[in-house]
């Protein structure tokens, strides 16, 4: 498995059957109410660990405002509380 520098994160294979046969056992014991709850996070997880822009680009405008503020709040010496 060559992943370039990410070598040392690369698992063998019986450490991901033994990872997936622990996954399985998990989700065997959960009710569902507990799989409707947590199919939607890990979705969640999952698609903003792959696509992380799909949340950063709607709060860029308040960020940059925010940066705004604490720059013109360093340069005139007054602290943000």
């Amino acid at each position: 498995m060559n992943l370039g520098n990410f070598d040392s994160l690369a698992y063998s294979y019986p450490e991901l059957i033994l990872m997936a046969a622990a996954i399985i056992i998990f989700l065997a014991d959960l009710n569902a109410r507990e799989l409707v709850t947590l199919v939607p996070l890990a979705a969640i997880v999952l698609v903003l660990g792959v696509y992380p822009h799909a949340i950063l680009d709607l709060i860029d405008t308040s960020l940059v405002h925010l940066n705004e503020l604490v720059k013109a709040g360093v340069a005139t010496g007054v602290a943000l509380r």
